[in-house]
């Protein structure tokens, strides 16, 4: 089925009080702030207006809703994963074609008749208290007293606005307007406290309007390839969440480093919307074999920010000076030293020593900004209260520098793995849909990426041994790889294998004839949904993927040009995975491809003088 895209302008007037509740550090004597987003603005959350609608339109008849097909609720916000075995299907996600961005404050309306009359808000804003009276005392119950943030004075109506896009076919344009008016105009009130009478919403300033026609979503022209590999800069429209890493049972933390894959996954979610069928044919072969790299926070200077430190780096603090070097020449068992004193390694450092550290690294200092809170409550559709165990926190990525400047996201793109023909036709149009159309429904926030592509010449890398040798290459992963079969390092008869085994096994794998004389490596595990949708052991089996991480580095020896040219394939392309469980690995049984970004390599770190001088710093005990 094809689809379109159809964007309205979403606009939402409530009047003063009213809450949605932030979660940043309240004043003395203020028990609840108002939410606001990276640039201090008020907002209603973009996860707020989405549920509210949602509920309104389960109240309209089926008439107005119809309950199955693509204007059905499920189809329009998505339903979730279940857990089946059944391997292709297994926790396959029905996705939400429904995005809303945050609704900002734009203003006090003076007359909510008159929308285009919009006042400044005040810069203080405002409080209110509220108290609780003791049943049988008739008095303020001890302990009952809270003070709660206004934006804006009692009784202002206070304008936000935002948008809201739609997947669907482009012949219910209108339904799909009148649906969605339709549900706006039963929301009677929005936010916290509505049993006090908070959040009242004046319908006079509400409305929806779309800002175009709908856009009816077509597959890629093939187009003559420009160039093998080229450089692309992606920004948002608003925070998002991806890739995210678990905190607590009910607060994630969105990545900084946006995986390859999260573009490729919503690009093919863009092809189907456009009725291709992206894991087949032409397209699956291409999509497949595109190399499409983690993107990489820039600097307002354009240095790629976020890069892991080597795990081979050490310091140590001599009398409040901090000394720095690289214990990669340390052999096997014996402890770093620096200076006579012992070295701490990253995972030991305090906060203070990052910054030199990384300096001494020879990597940039400026950091990325922190991310911002989100709660979010599921209501209980019967109940009309929030649900039990459904409290959770999301902390979102921002997009845009404190003065509102956008955050800019660097990625390479390389064709050259796209076999010549009209597949390399297909994967530029593919690349030129990305940069005149640019993807919708980013991340679990459903962001709006836009793409621009660096005109310069982006030569693919080369391996680079480590400064004064020439066959010996520190290679450092920059995003986590699978570079062996559990089953490996540990074996069915309960014994174990140690680390330097399973390691000179992959590298021999991965480069012919390469010696690995030392490494460091840490692993992490990564099961639960992933490894239940891929199976990398069949549908029969359910086994947690290893990855060695960022940051791991590994002192390798290469005698030929064969070893050479592997090295130079390996750190353009990044690393092959581990051939566990099935004959063939792909990103049906794996999602941890060098495609998508993951197993990527760099030798720059120790192939430059200053770098390499950090070896010398260090002696061991």
């Amino acid at each position: 089925m094809t689809l379109a895209l159809m964007t309205y302008t979403c606009k939402v007037a409530v009047r003063s009080p009213f809450l949605f509740r932030g979660l940043a550090a309240a004043p003395f004597g203020v028990d609840a702030t108002a939410l606001r987003d990276d640039q201090g603005t008020p907002i209603i959350p973009m996860d707020q207006i989405r549920g509210v609608l949602k509920e309104a339109l389960r109240d309209l008849p089926e008439s107005v809703v119809p309950a199955q097909g693509p204007l059905s609720i499920d189809k329009l916000f998505g339903v979730k994963s279940e857990r089946e075995d059944a391997a292709g299907t297994a926790n396959e996600p029905v996705r939400r074609r429904i995005h809303f961005s945050d609704l900002v404050a734009k203003g006090i309306l003076p007359d909510p008749t008159e929308p285009d009359v919009i006042e400044d808000l005040p810069a203080n804003g405002a409080h209110h208290t509220r108290i609780e009276i003791d049943p049988n005392k008739g008095t303020v119950k001890t302990g009952a007293l809270q003070v709660v943030e206004l934006v804006a004075p009692m009784g202002a109506t206070v304008l936000f606005s935002g948008t809201v896009e739609v997947l669907a076919p482009a012949a219910d344009h209108d339904r799909v307007t009148d649906m969605l008016s339709k549900a706006l105009a039963l929301v009677g009130s929005i936010g916290g406290l509505k049993s006090p009478g908070f959040g009242e919403v004046v319908e006079e300033a509400t409305c929806l309007t779309h800002e175009s026609g709908a856009v009816t979503l077509t597959e890629p022209v093939p187009r003559d390839l420009a160039r093998d590999r080229l450089r692309l800069s992606v920004t948002f429209d608003r925070p998002i969440l991806v890739n995210t890493k678990r905190l607590a049972d009910n607060a994630i933390e969105s990545a900084q480093v946006i995986p390859g894959a999260v573009f490729k996954g919503t690009l093919a979610d863009r092809l189907t919307h456009a009725g291709a069928q992206p894991t087949k044919g032409l397209l699956g072969d291409v999509l497949a074999v595109l190399s499409v790299s983690h993107a990489w926070p820039l600097s307002r200077a354009g240095d790629r920010l976020c890069r892991p430190l080597p795990l081979s780096l050490v310091g140590a603090d001599a009398d409040g000076t901090l000394t720095f070097g690289d214990a990669l020449s340390v052999p096997d068992g014996r402890g770093a030293m620096i200076g006579g004193r012992p070295a701490w390694f990253v995972g030991d450092w305090k906060s203070p020593w990052f910054e030199p550290g990384a300096e001494a690294a020879g990597y940039p200092t400026a950091q990325v900004r922190d991310p911002v809170a989100r709660t979010h409550t599921e209501i209980h559709w019967d109940t009309g209260t929030a649900a039990d165990h459904m409290l959770y926190t999301t902390l979102l990525q921002p997009v845009r520098e404190i003065d509102g400047t956008p955050i800019a996201w660097c990625l390479d793109i390389d064709l050259g793995q796209v076999p010549e023909g009209n597949k390399r036709r297909v994967a530029q149009g593919l690349i030129d849909l990305l940069t005149t159309e640019g993807l919708y429904g980013v991340g679990g926030t459903g962001a709006r990426a836009t793409f621009t592509e660096d005109p310069g010449t982006v030569a693919p890398p080369h391996a680079a041994p480590v400064h004064g040798t020439t066959n010996r290459f520190a290679l450092m992963l920059e995003t986590p790889a699978v570079l062996f079969d559990p089953r490996d390092a540990w074996p069915a008869d309960g014994s174990t294998v140690p680390a330097r085994t399973v390691y000179e096994t992959a590298w021999a794998r991965l480069v012919p004839g390469a010696r690995l004389l030392s490494f460091f490596a840490a692993q992490s595990l990564a099961g639960g949904y992933i490894a239940r949708r891929r199976r990398a052991y069949g549908k029969d089996c359910y086994v947690p993927f290893v990855l060695t991480d960022p940051g791991s580095i590994f002192l390798i020896e290469v005698k030929d040009d064969a070893g050479r040219a592997a090295l130079d394939q390996a750190v353009r392309f990044g690393l092959k995975p581990a051939a566990f469980g099935t004959e063939t690995v792909t990103w049906r049984t794996c999602p941890y491809m060098p495609e998508n970004g993951y197993g990527r390599v760099s030798t720059t770190y120790l192939s430059q003088a200053n770098q390499a001088r950090l070896m010398e710093a260090v002696t061991h005990a």
